[in-house]
């Protein structure tokens, strides 16, 4: 019998008598798995992304009794079934990605984070049984008819895994809000503070990085266009429209409890529309707040292990523009953060053509954003890489900006103007001392940013040594 305690993210597994078969599900409800006679299997277990075969090849390997994997759950969106079978078939290529499988474009480096010796060992340990196209009623009864080969004679043998250690910066470990006019900026910034100052936190058997209540704001009117996602970002256009159907369409794949889609267009036994619903308020009652579709049902989900990480989508219009939030009780930043924006921004797109509203911003509000340690090197290489787009991000202050002056009789004049027009809006900030000025227009809420508040404090000491000098001072715009 295999146990559990020496495995990877044994928390997510399940432990039977047989130790010489194992069942991948993939993505398929772990509440199904009792399906399965006990005496039929020795581990049972998911896989939700192609990068889950590096840890389960370290599972194998520590297990020579171990010969058979079979493959059910169906065709997986991310393609992890793919990954798998592929790896087992054809192995890794000379730069160390799996041969005759790329996830829309983008490849798999295997040996970035396991050696090419146990690849090798893993192949040569493992016979691939591929059930994905079978109910896992079929396959309950198929697998007993399995043979075993016996133990392999190579093992067992253990390959450390490669951990990046990231350090916990010191924070306020709760409430953060970033603003972007892009999707992937906006993204690239919360992966950012994620790492800096996320607690370390084992979940499920799994280390993670975590910050508290994250809202991300995209400050745009544009609808989303798959077309021009960057390449960096690793989310391929035709993956998204892939995706888009587990948001947007009400039915559920074979195995799945649920998707997003059915909870919104296709709510409890009433079989409810909400978002049709809300597209029908939204035009009886334009300043209505009462626009809130919800995907976490009490009734089903309060009992299980894998309810919506998207729990509430709330709809607000203002000035002809339909505003959303979107809150998430668990969010994975590194691996599903940017696919959930950008299907959301599309769901946002149609209810407002629907209502013939403009486009707003839309804020995504995650409860626990996180970043599984799978995924700490990957998200933080893109950090790195993209270093220059991080320093240059700038944003226009939608409340307004601050225009500096001097005088002779009184110091420094700084005055507030509003953003559209650029009128004074009445507030004035008067006096010779730039620290207790810049202080005083920090706390009075007239700036977002730090960037802005880096500019005008810059600006205020630059008015300062003008006056001390008698010289003169002109704002650098």
């Amino acid at each position: 019998m295999i146990q559990k305690e020496q495995l990877l993210y044994n928390e997510q597994l399940r432990f039977g008598t047989r130790s010489d078969i194992g069942i991948c599900t993939q993505w398929q409800n772990p509440e199904d798995w009792k399906i399965f006679n006990k005496d039929s299997f020795g581990i049972i277990g998911p896989l939700y992304s192609a990068a889950g075969v590096v840890p389960m090849m370290r599972n194998v390997l520590q297990k020579p009794e171990l010969r058979t994997i079979v493959l059910c759950g169906g065709r997986s969106f991310n393609g992890s079934g793919d990954a798998l079978a592929a790896l087992l078939k054809q192995g890794i290529d000379e730069t160390g990605n799996i041969v005759g499988f790329d996830l829309f474009g983008q490849r798999v480096p295997i040996e970035r984070y396991i050696p090419r010796e146990a690849v090798e060992l893993f192949r040569e340990q493992i016979s691939l049984i591929d059930w994905r196209e079978l109910k896992l009623a079929e396959i309950a009864t198929k697998v007993g008819e399995i043979g075993n080969p016996g133990s392999f004679e190579k093992g067992p043998t253990y390959f450390p895994e490669t951990r990046l250690d990231l350090p916990v910066l010191e924070s306020e470990k709760v409430g953060q809000v970033f603003y972007s006019k892009t999707i992937h900026d906006l993204w690239l910034r919360v992966v950012e503070q994620v790492l800096k100052f996320g607690t370390k936190k084992r979940v499920g058997g799994i280390n993670t990085k975590e910050y508290l209540n994250i809202q991300a704001v995209l400050m745009s009117d544009t609808k989303v266009d798959y077309e021009k996602i960057p390449g960096w970002t690793g989310v391929n256009p035709d993956f998204m429209r892939k995706y888009e159907k587990e948001i947007l369409t009400p039915g559920i794949s074979e195995g799945k409890k649920y998707t997003y889609g059915s909870r919104m267009l296709n709510w409890g036994v009433e079989g409810i529309d909400q978002i049709e619903l809300a597209i029908e308020n939204l035009k009886k009652d334009p300043a209505s707040r009462r626009v809130v579709v919800n995907l976490y049902d009490n009734r089903i989900d309060s009992k299980s292990t894998n309810p919506p990480c998207l729990t509430e989508i709330d709809f607000l219009s203002q000035d002809g523009k339909l505003f959303m939030t979107c809150k998430f009780r668990s969010h994975d930043i590194g691996s599903a953060w940017l696919s959930n924006t950008y299907a959301l921004r599309k769901l946002q797109g149609t209810v407002a053509e629907k209502t013939g509203l403009e486009m707003g911003h839309m804020t995504i509000a995650s409860h626990s954003a996180h970043i599984y340690e799978r995924d700490f090197q990957s998200s933080a290489d893109i950090v790195g890489r993209q270093k220059e787009r991080l320093d240059n991000q700038m944003l226009m202050d939608p409340r307004g900006n601050i225009v500096i002056e001097i005088s002779p009789d009184v110091g420094i004049v700084a005055r507030h103007i509003d953003a559209k027009l650029g009128f004074p809006t009445g507030y004035e900030f008067v006096g010779r001392d730039p620290g207790k000025i810049a202080y005083e227009i920090a706390l009075s809420g007239l700036v977002l940013g730090q960037t802005h508040m880096t500019y005008i404090t810059n600006e205020l000491w630059k008015a300062y040594l003008a006056v001390e000098k008698g010289g003169t001072y002109r704002q650098d715009h």
